[in-house]
């Protein structure tokens, strides 16, 4: 450092040491323009500080140590994630290939939803028939039926076949002597979206189309009854309607 003014200012601001402040101080001392100098600076730092007084809120303070650290997280994690971004991507492909794969695994014996309307509308309908012709027909069409729907002592009023959602699927209408019952056979199914809170003796229970329903399992099959009923009133219909085989 050689030139004078700076030697000077940092000479007031006490930032010399060594060889550094002993040729200041000389020069201070035998130069009349570089005393003046200091002088000058020394007053400029006292004015300051003078007129610049700190008195700092500590509230104030701490907020701003909390954004310093807050920037300084956001700055490491951008540093982290440019440094790492391709690797970054590759673990959330194959997280999001792995969901897919259990979905696929795990979901697909689930009904959703958006398959009731078809289940009510989307079936072919034939007819009334006695609970034996019923039931015969189910199996030929479906593959399975429940053998105890005459011991419902209810009237088929109705009995619809075909696909829904991919699924083969038949849908009795009954009446007993307590109103219409309504049963649906699925195959390939495990559960129906919203009829899957389970209450024991391999019974779900939930609701389609705002009516209560109850659904259980036969060899590969799902069978769900509903009707406007309460829900024990619908399990002793499940009952009444699942397979001994």
């Amino acid at each position: 450092m050689n030139d004078t003014t700076e030697l000077m200012n940092a000479l007031a601001d006490g930032n010399l040491s060594g060889e550094e402040l002993t040729k200041a101080e000389a020069l201070k001392h035998n130069d009349p323009a570089a005393a003046a100098e200091f002088q000058r600076a020394t007053q400029v730092r006292e004015a300051l500080a003078c007129k610049c007084a700190s008195n700092p809120d500590p509230e104030l303070w701490k907020s701003c140590v909390r954004r310093l650290d807050e920037l300084d997280r956001v700055s490491k994690t951008e540093r982290f994630v440019s440094k790492y971004a391709w690797g970054l991507c590759a673990i959330f492909l194959v997280a999001l290939l792995s969901a897919a794969g259990i979905n696929r695994i795990h979901g697909a014996g689930t009904v959703p939803s958006s398959n009731i309307a078809g289940l009510y509308t989307g079936l072919t309908p034939m007819g009334s028939q006695a609970p034996s012709t019923a039931a015969e027909n189910v199996r030929q069409a479906v593959g399975i039926a429940p053998n105890r729907i005459d011991e419902l002592e209810a009237r088929v009023i109705d009995l619809a076949v075909g696909n829904v959602g991919g699924r083969r699927a038949a849908r009795l209408t009954m009446h007993d002597g307590e109103g219409q019952v309504v049963l649906f056979v699925l195959s390939g199914a495990s559960e129906v979206e919203g009829v899957n809170r389970t209450i024991g003796n391999g019974f779900c229970s939930g609701a389609i189309n705002g009516r209560a329903a109850i659904a259980w399992q036969d060899s590969g099959y799902l069978l769900l009854v509903t009707a406007d009923r309460t829900e024990q009133e619908l399990i002793q219909v499940a009952k009444t309607l699942r397979s001994t085989r």
